[in-house]
């Protein structure tokens, strides 16, 4: 199976769990580059210096959604469960930008992501741990300190 359609088959699933429109063509798809962990960890932390700080930190895909880019692991595995649910989660995160959704603190999209991509792992039986729902409440409990960032 290819990423392409990997995607394709996750939207999918994402489409039937929800009520977001899917996209009509895999043109309108997130574009897909492959990274190390160290790149995939400076993008997400935005500088190499806490990149290097948070060496451990396990990031198997981001989604950028100011540029429709998907930036998986370049130890990226189609058939591997685990890879699946990330990238799950970040064609959640494709979607809700996809449909229009808007929120007021990035954290809070995390929430549809992650009770989504547990209930395709259970669903599934994909040998994977569920996310833990207090780390998921905490994340979107930070939108409420002053220092959460603004979408």
């Amino acid at each position: 199976m290819t990423t392409t359609a990997l995607m394709v088959s996750l939207l999918a699933w994402l489409g039937a769990h929800t009520g977001y429109a899917l996209p009509s063509s895999e043109a309108a798809l997130p574009t897909v580059h492959f990274r190390t962990a160290h790149e995939l960890r400076v993008l997400s932390l935005g500088s190499e210096e806490k990149a290097r700080a948070h060496s451990s930190r396990d990031i198997r895909a981001l989604y950028d959604h100011r540029t429709n880019r998907m930036f998986l692991s370049s130890e990226f595995d189609v058939e591997g469960p685990d890879y699946k649910a990330a990238l799950l989660h970040e064609l959640t995160h494709f979607l809700q930008v996809f449909n229009g959704k808007r929120y007021s603190c990035l954290n809070e999209s995390e929430l549809e992501a992650y009770e989504l991509t547990n209930a395709w792992i259970t669903e599934t039986g994909a040998p994977v741990p569920l996310y833990d729902t207090l780390f998921i409440k905490m994340l979107v409990a930070e939108c409420s300190f002053p220092s959460a960032p603004p979408n």
